[in-house]
Parts: C-alpha cells; sequence; structure tokens
C-alpha cells in the first residue's frame, strides 16, 4: 500500500472516530433524560456499550494506519 492510500484511510478512519465520539457524548448526555432509557434500562446500556467499542475500535485502527504509514517504505 502506497504512503498516499494510507493517508486517505487513515483520514476516514479519524472522520469515523469523531463521528463516533460525538455519538458517544451525545448519547451519555441525554441517557438521564430520555423515558425510553427508564423503561427499558437494559437495551440503552446495550447501545451505549456498542457505541463505545465502536469508537474504542475506531481509535484503534486510526493508530494502526499511523504506524502503517510511519513504516511504509
Amino acid at each position: 500500500m502506497s504512503k498516499p492510500d494510507l493517508v486517505d484511510i487513515e483520514g476516514e478512519a479519524c472522520r469515523l472516530e469523531a463521528l463516533l465520539r460525538g455519538v458517544l457524548e451525545l448519547f451519555d448526555a441525554s441517557l438521564d433524560s430520555v423515558d425510553w432509557a427508564e423503561n427499558w434500562p437494559n437495551a440503552s446500556e446495550s447501545l451505549r456499550e456498542f457505541v463505545y467499542t465502536a469508537h474504542s475500535r475506531s481509535r484503534d485502527l486510526t493508530a494502526l494506519c499511523r504506524r502503517a504509514y510511519d513504516n511504509a517504505a
């Protein structure tokens, strides 16, 4: 893979990470104020955990892209 390809992939990974961070922040901020969170606490916690895991994995992907770029010939 060329460095330009890795830059494009890293850029997409960074955008995904930022998007998921925003979703996680919005979800955490509204968790207490949403009626369905009280009615279905397991569902809301599962959704929060899913978004948190996706955000964590996107950070891992961003770091992997940066390492690949640094190691590219």
